[in-house]
């Protein structure tokens, strides 16, 4: 958090701008902060692919095509997921823009809207027990 608040520092970010900064590492990174990459390093490719599995269980549970995947094309596939963490009110992506990837919601609700702003649908994460 100490480097997080001498690069806004450094950087003379406005305070709306440095709130959002920190609401997003809080968010991000929830009191755990460790080098995730570093640690997938070291890992075997084998024993890196379980942990990835391990992590994306919900996904993979919840979402049909991944169910029906056999384990090995799942592990290839789930090696390139990408998490992202957006703030309330943050645009993902923008009507009308080609896209080159695909979105999972794994927790919280997202709207999709109009290129005139209208709310057409919304989506909300909700965990069965």
């Amino acid at each position: 958090m100490n480097q997080l608040h001498e690069f806004m520092k450094n950087k003379k970010l406005p305070m709306a701008m440095r709130d959002r900064l920190e609401q997003y590492y809080e968010h991000r990174y929830q009191k755990k902060y460790f080098k995730e990459e570093v640690i997938a390093g070291i890992l075997s490719e084998n024993l890196r692919k379980e942990v990835n599995i391990n992590v994306c269980k919900q996904l993979v549970n919840t979402v049909k095509i991944f169910s029906e995947l056999p384990p090995n094309i799942l592990a290839d596939v789930l090696g390139h997921l990408k998490g992202e963490v957006y703030l309330p009110n943050d645009i993902i992506i923008k009507a009308g823009t080609v896209g080159d990837c695909m979105y999972f919601l794994a927790s919280g609700t997202v709207s999709v809207y109009t290129p005139s702003g209208r709310e057409v649908c919304m989506f909300l994460f909700i965990v069965k027990t």
